[in-house]
C-alpha cells in the first residue's frame, strides 16, 4: 500500500483597506515515507538476479509525483 501526506497552510494578513498579504506553505510526501515499487522481472523479480527480493525503484519519478521525495514550496503575494 502506498501513504503519502501532503500539507498546506495559508495566512492572509489585512495591510491596509486595499492591500492584503498572502503567505502559504506547501508540502508534499511531509513525512518522507517511502513508497517502493514492486520489482520487474529484470530487476528483483528474477532468481538468477543478485538484486533477488530488493526493490531498486520508487513509485514516483518526480519532484511532486505522488510517491516522489519530501518537497516543499513557500510562497507570498501581495493583492491591492
Amino acid at each position: 500500500s502506498m501513504a503519502q501526506l501532503d500539507l498546506s497552510v495559508r495566512k492572509q494578513l489585512v495591510l491596509s483597506e486595499r492591500m492584503r498579504l498572502n503567505l502559504a506553505l506547501q508540502s508534499y510526501n511531509a513525512l518522507n515515507h517511502p513508497n517502493f515499487s514492486n520489482p520487474t522481472t529484470f530487476e528483483g523479480g528474477n532468481f538468477y538476479s543478485p538484486t533477488f527480493g530488493i526493490s531498486n525503484r520508487m513509485v514516483g519519478n518526480g519532484i511532486y509525483s505522488t510517491g516522489g521525495p519530501r518537497s516543499a514550496e513557500v510562497s507570498l503575494r501581495l493583492q491591492f
